[in-house]
């Protein structure tokens, strides 16, 4: 919140985190850009157990419960987006 944002995440977490990840973004990165939104970041964090797909909606105030409406509906839009994307993509790992 201090940072004035709101965010739709992905993270890869498992024990083949680092292949699983890296699988994913070689094949469906360009395509996640086209889907899912050009402002999506694909994060690998070196030496990490866990790395990142990562929908950022910047300068939006989530304390700010006048604009809830509109920031919900933005959520909803996207982890819908992320589902439908990315579950035939994980069941295929």
């Amino acid at each position: 919140t201090r940072d004035r944002r709101i965010v739709v995440q992905f993270i890869v977490h498992n024990p083949n985190a680092d292949e699983h990840f890296n699988l994913l973004r070689e094949k469906y990165e360009a395509l996640s850009r086209k889907e899912i939104s050009e402002a999506i970041e694909w994060e690998y964090k070196d030496g990490g157990k866990q790395h990142h797909v990562t929908l950022r909606f910047n300068n939006m105030d989530p304390t700010s419960r006048k604009d809830w409406p509109e920031q919900h509906g933005l959520l909803i839009e996207s982890i819908e987006k992320f589902v439908k994307f990315f579950k035939p993509k994980i069941q295929s790992l």
